[in-house]
């Protein structure tokens, strides 16, 4: 049987994030918007008091404009050596560990083992302004052979990239490191899809 998989799922409400983007924005949908800056640390969010593992919500702060190609270093370290969670409706609860090394772990619903792949933060055309250049940051995951997205049927590690801006819009929180210890290649158990947190997730992982 193959592995179900999926890449962090921020593209997978195409239609709700597009009319989130397009609310948020008064230019007109041929004109991109202007690059934002940043202005702090590109991962803040509030500490969650109490939490055993260091857990983080809303770990990201929305952008007014578009998120910058010349900083693609620090978006890239922003995101590695962390945990994050993920809830939508077409895959339920998804936890992911960014390796530094560029490698990635997934622990997705109903697998009984982490579906191990890459990550990396590039920079890339927007479809309907190719003359603009490489203007959209994106993440891009790539899992291994053997696996399957059921969401949006991609097989067998075929390469997928999200849209940084939206990516952030779907992460609820984060924890530094590998507290799954996903990098081994195991899951505490096997993940159910409905909405959770990281700590209860670690209690019952801890058995406590």
């Amino acid at each position: 049987m193959r592995q179900r998989t999926a890449r962090p799922c921020a593209k997978l409400l195409p239609g709700l994030l597009a009319a989130v983007v397009l609310s948020a924005c008064t230019l007109p949908p041929s004109e991109p918007l202007p690059f934002d800056k940043p202005r702090g640390p590109f991962i803040s969010g509030q500490p969650i008091a109490k939490s055993k593992i260091g857990a983080v919500r809303q770990p990201f702060v929305w952008p007014m404009g578009a998120y910058d190609p010349a900083f693609l270093s620090t978006y890239q370290a922003g995101l590695k050596n962390k945990t994050f969670r993920a809830w939508e409706k077409g895959h339920g609860t998804q936890v992911e560990f960014l390796a530094a090394n560029g490698r990635t772990y997934l622990w997705y619903p109903g697998n009984t083992r982490a579906v191990a792949g890459t990550w990396e933060v590039v920079a890339k055309p927007i479809p309907s302004r190719p003359d603009l250049g490489n203007r959209s940051v994106e993440i891009c995951v790539r899992y291994g052979p053997n696996t399957y997205n059921p969401v949006t049927g991609s097989r067998d590690g075929s390469p997928e990239c999200t849209p940084i801006k939206f990516y952030t819009m779907v992460v609820d929180e984060y924890a530094p490191g590998d507290p799954f210890h996903l990098a081994s290649g195991k899951v505490p158990f096997v993940l159910d899809r409905h909405s959770t947190t990281l700590d209860d997730l670690y209690a019952e992982a801890s058995g406590r």
